[in-house]
């Protein structure tokens, strides 16, 4: 027990010795810390930073390196370039494919394209070449087709009772 009392002991007096020093040299240790600080912010950091721009300036311009990242920019660039290139050629081609739609859209079709190219000429019936009574229209007389011709509305008058 006596040699922990010892070590406790030694303890507290080297830290009240510590603190009587403090105690003593105050204005010393504050000057000092105060000047060190000032020392590294103005005079030290700069230093550092001039140093370490002046050698990554130097591997920045070091010709072998320059040489491999030039010949890398122009490898990627080439493979961008064909990227570009073909993406570009295929938004040609859709809008070309868009444009020819929108033309189709707009145009006028012709009375023989809806039916396919089957139309008939008028005042000629499906296979006779002199029209007489077979059963195509014939624009001379409309009652020629199989209809019975105009017939008005049977007119009932209301007989509601």
């Amino acid at each position: 027990m006596d040699t922990l009392n010892n070590i406790t002991a030694g303890v507290f007096n080297t830290i009240n010795d510590a603190f009587t020093y403090m105690r003593q040299h105050a204005w010393l240790i504050i000057f000092v810390t105060g000047g060190t600080y000032y020392a590294k912010v103005h005079y030290i950091d700069p230093l550092l930073e001039e140093r370490k721009r002046q050698i990554s300036y130097r591997d920045a311009t070091n010709p072998r390196r320059v040489n491999t990242l030039e010949q890398d920019m122009k490898r990627v660039r080439a493979l961008q370039q064909e990227q570009h290139k073909n993406i570009t050629a295929q938004a040609v081609k859709v809008e070309k494919k868009k444009k020819s739609e929108e033309m189709e859209k707009k145009r006028v079709k012709q009375p023989m394209e809806t039916k396919g190219g089957a139309g008939q000429r008028l005042g000629r019936g499906d296979g006779d070449s002199a029209g007489g009574s077979s059963g195509g229209y014939n624009p001379m007389n409309p009652w020629s087709t199989s209809t019975s011709g105009y017939r008005p509305a049977r007119r009932n008058p209301n007989r509601g009772g």
